[in-house]
């Protein structure tokens, strides 16, 4: 799979001004500066905009303040649905906003002799807000922008605050040069050869290795010209100049305000200095701009050269001794007998002091005219180094052309040598020519190529120059590469074994060879990809080895039972069913905690190889479950051990114990453990409902082995009544053995009486729930009132009474036969705690009897009356019933404590009625049960 980059010139293909390209590849546009052409007016002198989709370009990045480079960005801002960002330098902006200004000031004055706004490509207003949206960059500052796009900028020499950019976008990188120069000259450093941006973890940025661009855009402003060297040129500049103003002329030395310039008067300057026979000849620098250039070029003195640094520490090199600043020239007051130099822009003659200037003085043979610079075509500048014979003034008089015309470049662009040499040490696979004139670039490609004819043609650079508006289309495979760093960079070593045989081996490294496997962690960040090891993540990139620790809790209803190990039974019967590997353990309480709650025995025992140790609630929990007694009082009674179930090799915990009726999962997070934990939460909850957990059924039990009942045919009413009585109680009338008597207390608080009477001489009978029943105590004292269940509505009733009524109902699921019976007292009652007897306060209390039948699933023989004139007794077999009775009374109004008393002859049912209604009182919270 490919991606291809299109890279399209709006200006400057194939020709020198309005320098604007774009940049297109994986979803980004860039543009690449934005100037204007100095030999077109208004509209005609802008980039082809009209070709493009301004609201399209992200970024714009201006390389330096020249207008070919700069004069149309407010246009582009402000004027079309550009929405992207902006970067330049410091000195950019801040020399731009001076050049601007007053290159409009010189549009407004044209437009006005004109009478017409044709060339008004913008407002002050415009500009300001152009200015406003520009965002600052400082050279080998790395900006990210996201989705694989960055940038930096590299110093480029040509002028103050010109910048490279070096470009990373989409796994690609992109090398635009604008304008450079490869030479030092009196105050700029030449241009750096890029390098790789390291960026540390800090975020600040550090140079690495050479970097190899996949694509250089570079000027070919000089073709396979070569320039003299900096003294010649200096030497030919001053010389010139000495001899017009020796034999009493004028040179006017046409430049821009800011650039080269400053390099001129600095020469001209220290030449003036040397020969003192000139210095009564005065140098003017006429520009509006002159003195706030000056100020910006002191407060960047940073960013130049070492001279020029040096030269601040003991003074201002920019304050010159033999050349003075002229705001302004009214041509008609103007004295300019005698000799003199100056200094005027703009520097391509098209208009302003210079023209005029130029106009006054060309016509006389002692003067003479310095051209410092590149002239552009289509300027008079560049029209007057051909030495034609007549001239057109600005007001289109035609005059003759006498003065001396010298042409010595100053400017700062490399010549093919410089080019050349730059090219090389840079390497790209892809070069592209800009910012030349036809005949000029054509030659430098041909230069170029010729010098890449030596290679084999899979490493020559493809070098094309488009022209304006023709894309050029690069196409990149995408790549499938990771760099191996850090540790895993590293090679292995081994023992080797020398001649010597008394010599110990040695370790030496060890080259891996093809197909061995790597190990680690592949990062790809800006569609560049590396593998390093998890020690190494932090050092070669900005992220951190972390770990997610997840903990769930889940209601346990085993963790508020005392000394009751069912439910922890049924969860280890259930996780081993499901899941391998289950490990378990069960933690102790350690001394310190053992200390605090007044523990004074210690328990070590190792059960299957299983540790455990004690862990008992804190004071927060007791509290907050009303259990009040002591620590020693509570492990003896709820036994205090946490135990731990460890499942994917302990990566995956289940936790009972620690916390009252929860049950804690902790798990590490991944994928894996996820689903262990949500299928744990499944267990749980099943585990609580399930067959293996609940003794008692979820419906009602009927047998089919009745072999005989009582039915209509039976004649005699005491046979029916005799038939259709409990088996319990048939059994007590039949006088069989004592019935087993047993009480159990639990220092929870919840007192569980579970007791049947050797023998009961009082009429039993069963009690439906419409029945009213009055009882009194020994005493006959306290009088009972008994309610019938019927009149008990939800409205009306004690909160104590629907408290009862929700028990029956929870009793009516869960049992075959449930009759039930509510009484309430008015009493003053004592009770006794550990033999203290305390007297509490009289409170309409509530009780509720619940006689619950269930089928006991077992034949029972007894003797049955005789039912014939005989009057013989036959045995019959008959199926059992079971009676249990359990009673509930609350002890405080509130309906916060309880007192359950569970009597039946079986055991095991006792067993089952009495943790049904707990189990129902703690899921009723705030009922607590005694």
């Amino acid at each position: 799979m490919e991606d291809e980059m299109v890279i399209t010139p709006l200006g400057s293909g194939q020709e020198v001004g309005r320098s604007c390209h774009l940049l297109e590849f994986r979803g980004h546009t860039l543009m690449l500066d934005c100037g204007i052409h100095p030999g077109y007016e208004g509209l005609h002198g802008l980039p082809y905009f009209d070709n493009i989709e301004p609201s399209e370009v992200d970024v714009l990045l201006i390389t330096h303040f020249h207008l070919d480079h700069a004069a149309s960005l407010p246009h582009f801002t402000e004027k079309t649905g550009f929405k992207g960002e902006i970067y330049m330098t410091h000195p950019t902006k801040a020399v731009m906003r001076l050049l601007l200004g007053d290159y409009l000031r010189l549009m407004s004055m044209k437009n006005a002799q004109s009478a017409g706004d044709d060339g008004q490509l913008y407002t002050e207003v415009d500009l300001a807000n152009c200015l406003s949206k520009i965002k600052l960059i400082d050279f080998h500052q790395v900006i990210h922008l996201g989705r694989g796009l960055k940038f930096w900028a590299l110093n480029a020499g040509h002028v103050l605050g010109a910048a490279m950019f070096m470009i990373e976008i989409g796994g690609r990188t992109v090398l635009y040069t604008g304008d450079y120069s490869m030479e030092d000259d009196r105050h700029l450093m030449k241009a750096e050869i890029p390098h790789q941006i390291a960026e540390t973890v800090s975020g600040s940025s550090i140079r690495s290795e050479a970097l190899r661009p996949d694509v250089l855009i570079v000027e070919a402003t000089y073709g396979v010209q070569v320039h003299q060297s900096r003294e010649e040129r200096e030497g030919r500049f001053t010389k010139s100049i000495d001899q017009i103003v020796s034999r009493g002329g004028k040179c006017l030395i046409p430049v821009f305000a800011l650039g080269r310039a400053q390099e001129l008067l600095l020469i001209l300057d220290e030449y003036w200095a040397q020969n003192p026979h000139l210095q009564q000849i005065p140098i003017w620098y006429a520009s509006k701009l002159a003195s706030r250039a000056l100020r910006v070029y002191q407060t960047y003195a940073n960013m130049m050269n070492v001279r020029i640094r040096s030269q601040m520490d003991v003074g201002n090199p920019f304050k010159f001794r033999y050349i003075r600043n002229l705001r302004s020239i009214d041509l008609q007051t103007f004295d300019d007998r005698g000799p003199s130099v100056v200094f005027a822009s703009p520097g391509m003659l098209q208009n302003g002091v210079s023209r005029q200037l130029f106009d006054r003085w060309c016509t006389e043979a002692q003067n003479g005219v310095m051209i410092a610079g590149y002239a552009v075509e289509n300027t008079l500048a560049k029209e007057i180094m051909n030495q034609p014979k007549e001239v057109v003034t600005l007001e289109g008089r035609r005059q003759p052309l006498n003065c001396l015309v010298e042409y010595v470049s100053f400017s700062a662009h490399v010549d093919y040598i410089q080019n050349r040499n730059f090219i090389s040490q840079v390497n790209p696979r892809h070069v592209i020519l800009v910012h030349g004139q036809k005949d000029e670039m054509g030659r430098l490609k041909g230069a170029l190529t010729k010098k890449y004819e030596v290679l084999a043609e899979s490493k020559r650079p493809t070098i094309t120059m488009p022209e304006n508006l023709r894309p050029v289309k690069l196409s990149f495979p995408r790549r499938r590469k990771a760099k191996v760093m850090g540790m895993l960079a590293s090679r292995p070593t081994q023992p080797v074994k020398l001649e010597d045989d008394g010599a110990e081996p040695t370790l030496q490294a060890v080259t891996p060879a093809e197909g061995n496997p790597v190990n680690g962690i592949l990062v790809t960040h800006n569609f560049q990809s590396k593998i390093v090891s998890p020690h190494d993540l932090s050092t070669y990139t900005q992220l951190r080895v972390g770990s997610v620790s997840s903990k769930l809790h889940v209601p346990f209803v085993s963790t508020l039972l005392p000394r009751s190990p069912d439910k922890i039974s049924t969860v280890r019967l259930f996780l081993n069913e499901m899941f391998a590997n289950v490990s378990e353990s069960t933690v102790e309480l350690d001394v310190e905690e053992r200390k605090r709650y007044n523990v004074e025995t210690v328990s070590e025992r190792n059960v299957a190889n299983v540790s455990e140790s004690t862990v008992e609630l804190g004071v927060e929990e007791r509290k907050r479950y009303n259990v009040e007694t002591t620590g020693a009082e509570f492990l003896r009674e709820y036994g205090g051990f946490v135990t731990t179930f460890g499942l994917s090799e302990n990566e995956v915990r289940v936790i009972i114990g620690n916390t009252i009726g929860i049950a804690t999962i902790e798990w590490d997070a991944s994928p894996v453990n996820d689903l262990l934990a949500d299928a744990i939460v499944a267990l749980l909850m099943h585990s609580q409902s399930s067959a293996a957990s609940i003794r008692m059924t979820s419906k009602p039990c009927f047998h089919n082995n009745r072999t005989r009942a009582a039915d209509e045919n039976d004649d005699d009413d005491a046979a029916k009544a005799y038939y259709s009585q409990p088996a319990a109680k048939k059994a007590r009338d039949e006088g069989t053995p004592a019935i087993v008597k047993k009480e159990e207390v639990v220092d929870t608080g919840i007192k569980v009486k579970t007791e049947m009477n050797e023998e009961d001489n009082s009429n039993d009978t069963t009690t439906n729930a419409s029945e009213i029943v009055s009882k009194k105590d020994d005493n006959d004292q306290n009088k009972i009132t008994e309610r019938n269940i019927e009149d008990m509505d939800d409205t009306n009733s004690h909160p104590n009474e629907r408290r009862l009524m929700a028990i029956h109902n929870m009793l009516k699921e869960q049992f075959m036969i449930v009759n039930a019976t509510y009484t309430s007292d008015d009493l003053s009652r004592t009770e006794t705690t550990n033999g203290t007897k305390t007297e509490l306060a009289p409170s309409s209390t509530t009780m509720g009897v619940y006689e619950i039948r269930t089928d006991a699933g077992f034949d029972v023989t007894i003797e049955a009356p005789a039912v014939d004139d005989n009057n013989d007794k036959t045995k019959m077999d008959i199926d059992g019933y079971l009676i249990c009775t359990a009673k509930v009374q609350f002890l405080e109004t509130d309906g916060s404590q309880a007192r359950v008393t569970v009597e039946c002859e079986d055991e095991k049912l006792a067993t089952n009625v009495k943790d049904c209604i707990r189990s129902f009182a703690i899921a009723s919270a705030p009922i607590s049960l005694w």
